[in-house]
């Protein structure tokens, strides 16, 4: 069993209002580079998708402003595809690295990338506000600013298109924030916490999460 991890790779608006330009663009890589090297180092994951929110964020700020959604969102488009190209860039220099520094027998099984955007989620979001304008108004919060929550809304998605599949649904799917210090041994004890847990509750779905307090309690 290989474990599918959804994350979400935070853009910040300030990275978006301007051009891509060769430097902020090697900075992004390497951002990028540093989450991605984290699951690289897992031969337990088998597949990775990254949630980057800056498209669904603009095209959330045609709704508001202008009263719906875009009939072409070009920019949103283009924007988008800029950002992933620098991710992919990431992904493709980290597992370059990962195969180098391997000096095992046998070749090393990668985890995969798959970058999830506005292309994916265009036709649902306007179906969706097709029926209800509401329905997609929590997708981000005040003033453009996703909300903790947001992520999750993709992260549902996901999991029911992967859980009609039978093949697919036999992997399970964890998700981490973008902060988390992923690591084999780690993702090794969830997956045999979810092992077992399928052998007496086979279909059930595994929530973990961390505690939170405030510092000196």
């Amino acid at each position: 069993m290989r474990a599918v991890v959804f994350t979400h790779f935070p853009i910040h608006e300030a990275e978006t209002r301007a051009p891509l330009t060769p430097d902020s663009a090697r900075e992004l890589t390497d951002k990028a580079r540093r989450c991605i090297r984290r699951y690289l180092a897992c031969p337990n994951i088998g597949l990775v998708y990254v949630y980057v929110d800056a498209g669904v964020r603009f095209t959330l700020e045609h709704l508001r402003e202008r009263g719906g959604l875009p009939s072409s969102p070009f920019d949103e488009l283009e924007l988008e595809e800029n950002i992933h190209n620098c991710l992919k860039l990431a992904a493709e220099l980290e597992a370059q690295a990962a195969r180098d520094g391997h000096h095992g027998p046998d070749p090393i099984e990668l985890p995969r990338f798959q970058f999830v955007g506005i292309r994916h989620l265009l036709s649902l979001i306007r179906s969706l506000y097709g029926i209800d304008p509401a329905m997609v108004e929590d997708l981000a919060g005040p003033n453009r600013q996703f909300t903790y929550d947001s992520p999750k809304f993709v992260e549902a998605i996901i999991r029911l298109v992967r859980g009609v599949d039978p093949d697919l649904a036999q992997h399970p799917v964890l998700r981490f924030d973008d902060d988390v210090l992923v690591n084999p041994d780690a993702i090794d004890r969830l997956l045999s916490q979810i092992a077992d847990a399928q052998r007496t509750a086979p279909g059930s779905y595994h929530f973990f999460s961390g505690g939170y307090g405030t510092m000196g309690e």
